[in-house]
């Protein structure tokens, strides 16, 4: 007892000492954690706003800058598209002088090619062509049509037509081609010169000189307005309100809260809340601050409330604006008071955290004194022993047969850790062995049953099913409800399942939506289908996922040992050929498995390897089938179909599409498809040939391509194809699955059409808000027209509909007068069959699209 009351005297002195420096150790710290968090709230609330200030100057000085960018390349970009249009009138003349070059008279082709660019125009209205011959002789003048084919001498009426008529002659007599600059004189005010630009190119043949202009002054107009459309809907770096906006010094608005006014706007007198002038204000500062400079203001905020607002602002002397951006004050103190707290949350964290060390060291320090004071060196070491074979082995210390309190006490703990290593190692044996979502035995699990069940069916001669299953149309779940509701619909399929089996079965989850079933032994092949159809009845009632009830069904696959394989791998690999068998079946289903699947598997590895070698050695080809205008009986347009020769004959589309879908090789070989096509189109309009459009089937699948939009910009940038001679045929699942990809190529310029009309599912509330061009009619509609009331009743509703929505209507598939004449009859605008041609080489197609001359005259205009 003395001994005790000594150790319990030392204990209360030690205690009370590490208990009052603990104290004061975490009062001082405790003291200084605050005293910085004071200062860092300050030096961050400073620094905050002056890096605020700095965003928005950085983003004014920006756009700036990019404005005088732009300005220094108009001239620059002036000189290129005359250049470029120079270009097109020459390839125009060229192509017509191609094609009728010893057919016709000079004469007549000349007259061609002045009436082919006598109405083009670019940039404005008043932009023209003009044509000079070598002997100072006007071939193509628009703007005076009267001298065309005199002899302009110096000292007529036409003195300054002749002296630029001279610069050019000299120019292409000496280059070849070239720019001449010069001043002229304003359509709209013929007393007043401006400078202007001018590209000729010298045309071989005839010895003429090809050429065109445009006033500087008016390049520049446009690009300012243009870039000014940029600004306005150019966000900022910085938070909301993020727009720039431009007044001029007079008060002209021409771009705000990401808009583009044009200056038809005049703010002059705008003020704010509290009387100040803003736009004068405004006008004064960027005339008193070159460099620009800061202005403050109250100002509505978009609930209402005034708030103090700080824009940053610097003018535009050339342009005579001002260009601005601000953000309200009261934003930006409600950012640095959340940073605060933030920062106040830190650390309010680490002094808990610091308390708490505090107290644990304490305690630890205590009872190291505790025990050290006991002389226990001798009692640590049996009790060390005692201990790893309890860790090693798993069981518990036997405290009866340790004599101090202290350590029973501490043998206790032991035994409790020892109870919770076990539960973490049972529970690291179940992670590894179950699947984390369905707690269903895993792969690697499943695969350990079905080889023990293999080598009990083997010494007892008996049968054993496995069964493969797949969920059908499980990714739609996952892309239309999300993963969450995926990882739903996949506890329950297993809670489903579960309960259908029997006792002596064993189901287990692959991974994904794959799961598979080892029965126990089978006395015949029959009682596999009757477990199977246990199981698709599983998938019979509806599925409630978020609320909300769903369908699903699966596709099972079962292979039978010892006749399917005599091994887990062989079992595995020829259930999952039934299971694919039973989807190609019609899904919701189940097939055995038979040997001529493994055919099918190769034949499937055989066609995406001869997809892969057509690819890298360009076997596929473009046909070409003529879409005609009725009325006119012309081919205005034309549908690219994708060929592929081989030894044994060509092979259709039907049949090799899929496996490219399937594969992901629909992707290259689609993006080759659009290339083609583009530059087709452009061969065709050098050869005299000017198609509308020339029209390409698109999958879904190249749709999903992430780079889809951006290869489309790429051929017609580097094809020199327009948009709008570009046709992307989708169906109806494409419109309504990626709006906002198509609309943008819609936007571009690009015409969409859409395929297969009627058949599919979309409403007419659908219809009038998707970017459309043209609906195509279904063949299915079109092949018992002549004969079938209800197909023209339809045929008639979407002719009706297409022309109330403004749109083209194409029939497909017309193959024989009675469909051509009911058409006719209808006023359907444009037909495609054969009736009038099968697709066509391009070679094929240019003799049949040209035949008798019927689109000689369409070499200028589009569509």
């Amino acid at each position: 007892m003395a001994s005790s009351s000594v150790v319990n005297s030392l204990m209360i002195k030690v205690g009370s000492v590490i208990f009052i420096t603990t104290l004061v150790i975490g009062y001082l710290w405790i003291d200084s954690e605050y005293r910085d968090l004071e200062d860092t709230n300050q030096r961050f609330a400073k620094n905050y706003l002056e890096e605020q200030k700095q965003i928005l100057r950085k983003d004014v000085l920006r756009i700036r800058e990019f404005v005088r960018q732009q300005q220094d390349l108009a001239s620059t970009e002036m000189r290129r598209q005359l250049k470029n249009h120079v270009y097109q009138a020459h390839s125009v003349a060229t192509g017509i002088h191609r094609q009728y070059d010893k057919r016709l008279p000079d004469f007549n082709i000349k007259q061609r090619i002045i009436d082919a660019l006598r109405y083009s125009h670019f940039s404005s209205s008043r932009s023209y062509y003009f044509i000079d011959s070598l002997n100072n002789t006007p071939v193509l003048y628009p703007p005076a049509p009267g001298i065309e084919g005199k002899t302009i001498q110096a000292g007529q009426n036409h003195q300054e037509k002749h002296e630029v008529t001279q610069k050019a002659l000299q120019l292409v007599t000496t280059q070849d081609e070239g720019y001449v600059q010069y001043d002229w004189y304003r359509p709209d005010d013929d007393t007043k010169l401006e400078r202007k630009y001018s590209f000729v190119k010298r045309f071989e043949p005839y010895d003429w000189i090809i050429g065109s202009g445009d006033y500087l002054v008016d390049f520049e107009t446009r690009n300012r307005s243009r870039i000014m459309q940029d600004i306005a809907t150019t966000p900022t770096s910085k938070m909301e309100p993020d727009y720039f906006f431009v007044v001029s010094y007079t008060g002209n608005l021409f771009a705000s809260q990401g808009k583009y006014f044009g200056g038809d706007t005049n703010i002059w007198n705008l003020t704010s809340p509290n009387g100040q002038k803003v736009v004068q204000d405004s006008v004064k500062l960027v005339n008193q601050s070159p460099q620009g400079d800061f202005y403050y203001y109250p100002w509505p905020k978009p609930n209402g409330d005034v708030a103090e607002k700080i824009a940053f602002m610097v003018g535009i002397d050339e342009w005579q604006v001002y260009i601005g951006t601000g953000a309200y004050l009261d934003t930006i103190d409600a950012e640095i008071a959340l940073r605060s707290a933030e920062f106040a949350s830190k650390v309010n964290t680490r002094v808990r955290t610091a308390i708490l060390i505090l107290l644990t060291a304490t305690l630890l320090i205590l009872l190291s004194a505790y025990f050290f004071s006991r002389r226990l060196q001798h009692n640590l070491m049996l009790f060390q022993h005692a201990f790893n074979d309890a860790i090693e082995n798993g069981i518990h210390l036997n405290k009866d047969s340790i004599f101090f309190t202290e350590f029973k006490r501490l043998a206790g703990s032991v035994n409790r850790m020892v109870d919770r290593l076990n539960r973490q190692t049972n529970v690291l044996r179940h992670t590894a062995q179950h699947d984390a979502l369905t707690d269903l035995p895993n792969r690697l699990m499943g695969n350990d049953y079905l080889e023990a069940m293999l080598h009990r069916v083997e010494e007892h001669n008996a049968l054993l099913a496995l069964f493969f299953i797949d969920l059908d149309n499980f990714k739609e779940v996952n892309d239309t409800l999300g993963h969450s509701a995926g990882d739903q619909l996949l506890r329950q399929v297993a809670e489903r399942l579960q309960s259908t089996l029997r006792e002596e079965d064993h189901l287990a989850r692959l991974g994904g939506d794959e799961f598979t079933i080892v029965t126990g032994f089978m006395p015949s092949q029959d009682d596999a289908v009757i477990i199977a159809e246990k199981l698709l009845e599983c998938f019979s009632s509806p599925f409630t996922i978020s609320e909300q009830q769903i369908f699903a069904g699966a596709s099972i696959g079962i292979a039978i040992y010892p006749d399917h394989g005599h091994t887990s791998e062989l079992l595995l690999r020829n259930a999952d050929a039934a299971m694919y068998q039973a989807k190609h079946n019609g899904k919701n289903a189940f097939a055995f498995y038979d040997s001529h699947l493994t055919a099918n598997l190769q034949h499937r590895v055989n066609m995406v390897d001869n997809l892969r070698r057509a690819i890298d050695n360009q076997e596929f080809q473009l046909h070409y089938q003529p879409q005609v205008c009725v009325k006119r009986n012309l081919t205005v347009s034309c549908e690219a179909l994708l060929r592929w020769p081989r030894e044994q004959g060509w092979i259709s589309p039907a049949e090799f599409i899929p496996y490219a879908e399937s594969s992901g090789l629909i992707n290259p070989i689609g993006r080759w498809v659009i290339r083609q096509a583009c530059e087709q189109w452009v061969n065709w309009r050098g050869q005299g040939l000017s198609l509308r459009a020339i029209a390409v089937n698109i999958s879904c699948h190249q749709l999903q391509d992430p780079e889809f939009v951006e290869h489309i910009v790429s051929c017609l940038s580097e094809t020199g194809c327009p948009p709008e001679a570009l046709e992307l045929e989708v169906t109806e699942s494409a419109l309504l699955e990626t709006p906002e990809k198509l609309a943008r190529l819609y936007n571009m310029g690009i015409r969409l059409a859409l395929d297969d009309f009627g058949t599919g599912y979309s409403s007419l509330s659908y219809l009038k808000q998707l970017p459309l061009n043209k609906i195509k009619i279904d063949r299915s509609f079109i092949d018992h027209i002549s004969n079938d009331v209800n197909d023209l009743a339809i045929t008639r509703a979407i002719l009706t509909l297409g022309k109330s929505l403004k749109l083209e209507v194409i029939a497909e598939g017309v193959e024989d007068d009675l469909q051509l004449n009911v058409l006719r009859d209808e006023q359907c605008p444009l037909i495609q069959g054969f009736i009038f041609s099968p697709a066509l080489a391009p070679a094929d197609f240019l003799e049949y699209a040209m035949r008798d001359g019927k689109n000689a005259d369409r070499i200028t205009r589009m569509g």
